[in-house]
């Protein structure tokens, strides 16, 4: 199965988009139940934006709201795991958050790798944790920490429901146009095509950014030197191979030259015919034919004698 991602970033932003409009005038605790509510709402996943008004930014600022603030932070740049190791510093949330958080997870995990195991996956986006009655639980499914073991994993992997849990969690990613890409069941990996954006999380990943685009293009600097000492190589040797060939053909064309120039050879080939004195000896007919008729008889009951021709040997 492979689905465009391409289409997330603009539905996202129209979702989010009537929020943005409260988000101008919202202060103080009304900005903090948008923050909620944007990151609990279907089809929104970038919240930049909102990071960025008025209201929000002043959030910041003020420690009661610290929790509020933690959570726009997790949505925007962290994990599931993250949200797991200090669950306290968050607001209460709900399995709709939980959903989207651990979708968001995936869509960190498929940026920083094309192949993904399934027991990767399982350990990362914890199948068994959900939220009832405002609560967290863990229900048994799935790897259990971001530490599990391999001999855990293996045995995760063998459990059929676990196995299609995860699968549904990639197959709704995908119609959430969160990534595209396939399944290789028999391998237990997903193979990434593409994948959308999140948010950049600020300097620090500003600066990785950075470093990584600089390696990439000292990479196709140094391929595309490399390509050019190649195609001056491959001149070079179609310019000297074409000097040999045209060299071959004068040599040839004079050879020829030279051996329709130079005269027969005066001997003669044997054959037949001839007389007597002909170089080549042959057979040597005595004359032709003669048809007589018997003097005697010539005039009634004569005998036709025909002399034969004499053939002699010279």
């Amino acid at each position: 199965m492979t689905v465009s991602a391409s289409r997330a970033s603009s539905s996202s932003l129209a979702r989010l988009e009537p929020l943005l409009l409260l988000a101008k005038s919202a202060r103080g605790a009304a900005a903090a139940k948008l923050i909620v509510e944007a990151t609990a709402a279907q089809g929104c996943y970038l919240f930049s934006e909102l990071a960025q008004t008025e209201g929000v930014v002043a959030l910041g600022q003020d420690s009661t709201f610290a929790s509020s603030t933690a959570l726009l932070n997790l949505f925007l740049y962290g994990t599931l795991s993250d949200y797991l190791a200090s669950p306290a510093s968050y607001p209460t949330l709900t399995q709709s958050h939980i959903s989207k958080l651990r979708q968001l997870t995936l869509v960190s995990l498929a940026s920083s790798a094309r192949i993904l195991d399934y027991s990767r996956l399982l350990s990362e986006l914890k199948l068994n944790v959900y939220i009832a009655d405002g609560n967290l639980q863990f229900d048994g499914i799935g790897a259990t920490s971001s530490s599990a073991s391999s001999a855990d994993d293996q045995s995760a992997l063998k459990d059929l429901t676990t196995i299609r849990a995860l699968e549904d969690v990639i197959i709704e990613a995908i119609y959430a146009g969160l990534l595209g890409g396939r399944f290789d069941q028999r391998s237990g990996k997903f193979h990434v095509d593409s994948v959308m954006g999140r948010d950049v999380g600020g300097d620090v990943e500003l600066k990785q950014m950075e470093e990584a685009l600089r390696a990439w293009g000292d990479t196709t600097t140094s391929l595309l030197a490399e390509l050019s000492q190649r195609i001056d190589r491959a001149k070079a040797d179609s310019a000297e191979a074409t000097q040999v060939r045209h060299a071959h053909e004068r040599d040839l064309a004079s050879v020829l030259s030279a051996a329709l120039r130079q005269p027969p050879s005066g001997s003669q080939h044997p054959g037949y015919g001839g007389g007597a004195g002909h170089p080549s000896g042959g057979w040597q007919d005595g004359g032709d034919d003669e048809m007589e008729l018997d003097g005697a008889e010539g005039k009634k009951g004569g005998t036709l004698k025909k002399n034969r021709t004499k053939r002699t040997r010279t």
